[in-house]
């Protein structure tokens, strides 16, 4: 929001927004106009994020930093804030509905406001202490995805690196249908969207995802990596971005 109430954002020729939803949030802010925004998608570093370069010494050793070395449960992960707004309540509103699989949804990132204590105290009154499991932002994100076998975005964003992110890696994705992600996953091909806040529908999704064997879920990994490759890379958005740059000053 701070960014997008810069003076020098509206007075400039060329404008970038991550996403097709980002760029139509701004049109028609203080004058901004469509011809004037360049939408370039982030992009995943293949060289880094790919199951084959994470090695398994990287994925032991933060197994064992989030105390899920002796967990052989498949893990559900979701990586972001935790704040008053963000969708982890309904993430545990969709587990407490009755996801009958066997499975640790691992939530990654800090906090804001006293939002995690409040998010803790609701899964340990549905009964989920077992089920969730909290832990603090980490360094190696590739290991973090290869650890998972599905990774679950909690709230609407306008960017979506994590879902890109996590598809390179080859992990199916789960998202609201909102902001950057219909732009982002193909449903029911590379992961599977849901009405945002819908709690019962995000439900259903789980329960289906989890219960697919492990070749099921490897071929919408598949599909989520081919994607990325084709649309999503750093070097489509390295050469995008420099080619605005190239407008902008004439050459």
């Amino acid at each position: 929001r701070k960014a997008l109430s810069r003076a020098p954002m509206f007075e400039a020729q060329h404008v970038i927004a991550v996403s097709d939803a980002l760029a139509q949030n701004i049109i028609g802010r203080h004058g901004l106009t469509a011809d004037r925004i360049n939408v370039i998608a982030r992009g995943a570093d293949m060289d880094t994020y790919a199951e084959e370069v994470v090695s398994a010494h990287r994925t032991i050793s933060l197994a064992n930093e989030l105390g899920l070395s002796e967990d052989a449960r498949p893990v559900v992960l979701t990586m972001g804030r935790i704040t008053k707004t963000s969708g982890h309540r309904t993430l545990v509103r969709a587990v407490a509905a009755g996801v009958d699989a066997d499975a640790l949804f691992l939530l990654v990132g800090d906090d804001e406001d006293g939002a995690g204590a409040a998010l803790e105290a609701e899964i340990i009154a549905a009964g989920l202490g077992g089920v969730f499991r909290r832990a603090l932002p980490v360094e190696d994100t590739p290991a973090a995805l290869k650890l998972s076998s599905l990774v679950c975005e909690a709230s609407p964003t306008h960017g979506g690196q994590v879902l890109i992110e996590a598809q390179a890696m080859g992990r199916p994705v789960i998202a609201p249908n909102a902001g950057a992600a219909p732009e982002m996953v193909e449903h029911d091909s590379s992961g599977w969207l849901f009405p945002e806040g819908d709690a019962a529908a995000l439900s259903q999704v789980l329960q289906s995802a989890l219960a697919m064997d492990d070749s099921a879920r490897a071929h919408i990994g598949m599909a989520g990596r081919a994607r990325v490759r084709s649309r999503f890379t750093l070097s489509d958005m390295l050469n995008a971005t420099l080619d605005v740059y190239e407008r902008a000053s004439g050459l």
